[in-house]
C-alpha cells in the first residue's frame, strides 16, 4: 500500500470518528430530554397556583427553561440536559445561592434582617445527574427575588450557550 492510500484511510477513519461522536452526542442530547419528560418544548411542570410563568429562551429564541415565580418563592425547570457537574452550574448558580444565603444569615445575625427571611433552595436532579428542577423558597424581599431570577435566568442563557456550542 502506497503512502497516499494509508493518508486517504486514515483521513477517512478520522471522518468517520467524528460523524460517530457527533451522532453519539445528538442520541445522548435526546436520551437527557426523554429522561427529563421534555418532548418538543412542552412543560414538565405546569405552574402552580399563584405562580406567573417566565420563559427563558436564548439569543436565537430557543425556549431553554421556565421560572415559575411564586409569592415567596422561584421555580427553576430547565428544558435542556444541566448537568450540575459542571463548574458552569456549581460556580454559577449553586455558588450564587450559597453566597445570598449566607450574607441573608450575616444580616440576621446583625439584626438588618429577620432570621425567617432567609432564603432555602432544593436541587432536585434526574438519574443523570442532570438539574430536573432548583426550588429557591423563602423570598420575603422583592430586590432579592429579582435578583435571583436574574441570575437563574443568566445562568441558563450561559449554560446553553456553552453546552450547545460544544455540541456543534
Amino acid at each position: 500500500m502506497g503512502e497516499e492510500s494509508l493518508e486517504e484511510i486514515k483521513r477517512f477513519l478520522e471522518e468517520k470518528v467524528n460523524q460517530l461522536k457527533r451522532e453519539l452526542e445528538f442520541y445522548e442530547l435526546l436520551l437527557g430530554l426523554i429522561e427529563s419528560k421534555v418532548v418538543g418544548g412542552l412543560m414538565r411542570t405546569k405552574p402552580e397556583p399563584g405562580e406567573e410563568a417566565i420563559s427563558v429562551k436564548s439569543g436565537a429564541g430557543d425556549l431553554l427553561a421556565y421560572l415559575y415565580i411564586g409569592s415567596n418563592h422561584v421555580r427553576l425547570v430547565p428544558l435542556i440536559p444541566m448537568s450540575l457537574n459542571s463548574n458552569l452550574v456549581q460556580l454559577h448558580l449553586v455558588q450564587f445561592l450559597e453566597e445570598t444565603k449566607r450574607r441573608m444569615i450575616d444580616e440576621a445575625e446583625t439584626d438588618i434582617r429577620d432570621k425567617d427571611e432567609i432564603i432555602d433552595y432544593e436541587i432536585i436532579a434526574d438519574e443523570r445527574n442532570n438539574l430536573r428542577e432548583l426550588v429557591v423558597r423563602n423570598i420575603t424581599d422583592e430586590l432579592d427575588k429579582d435578583e435571583i431570577k436574574e441570575t437563574l435566568r443568566r445562568g441558563v442563557r450561559l449554560y446553553a450557550k456553552r453546552y450547545l456550542k460544544k455540541r456543534e
